[in-house]
């Protein structure tokens, strides 16, 4: 394991009662990556979460915006897999995707969205999907987007102190020719 960066993530509850149809919530998120060269990053996205008897849908909606990016090496970063990064408390990625008209500051526009059943107040299991669509006021051509989609695995435990750790599993298959053809996603937290 190695240090990737730094990221500083908000999320203001917007409707968060619990009676309401659909809760909703705004996504502020900064990232620096320790390769400097990769520039800042910032997120701003609308997260979306609803329950329908056993099953827990999430759509979101986010807009990235990459600045200060070193263009000689973007252009060479770019010639391969895209690389990606933790988005929500949906531990769902977004994926960046080669923007030649302007490396050093492109804003994106992508999506998550899951439906997972709860088998257990401990384990949820479903399906979700990911993707960019580009340019947020300029999509790009189908092929060219990054949309993937697959099983995923949600659940939590407890330890001896009372205390939780968090994990989430999923195995993405990629749906056009930008995307990678797997993606294997994992995370594990520990809450204090």
């Amino acid at each position: 394991m190695k240090y990737s960066g730094i990221e500083w993530e908000n999320r203001l509850g917007l409707i968060v009662d619990e009676e309401a149809p659909v809760a909703l919530s705004l996504l502020v998120a900064f990232e620096r990556p320790r390769e400097r060269k990769e520039g800042w990053s910032s997120t701003l996205g609308l997260l979306s979460e609803t329950t329908v008897g056993r099953f827990l849908v999430n759509a979101n909606l986010l807009v990235e915006r990459n600045w200060d990016v070193d263009a000689d090496d973007a252009d060479d970063e770019s010639d391969g897999d895209a690389g990606e990064e933790d988005a929500a408390d949906l531990d769902l990625d977004l994926a960046e995707i080669d923007d030649d008209e302007d490396d050093e500051a492109r804003t994106t526009l992508g999506y998550q969205w899951q439906l997972l059943y709860r088998h257990s107040h401990r384990v949820y299991y479903g399906v979700q999907g990911i993707g960019e669509l580009g340019k947020w006021n300029d999509w790009a051509r189908r092929d060219d987007q990054e949309h993937k989609v697959g099983p995923a695995i949600f659940g939590r435990l407890k330890t001896a102190d009372g205390q939780r750790v968090n994990y989430n599993a999923g195995l993405l298959f990629g749906l056009t020719d930008a995307t990678p053809d797997y993606t294997l996603r994992f995370k594990l937290e520990y809450e204090l």
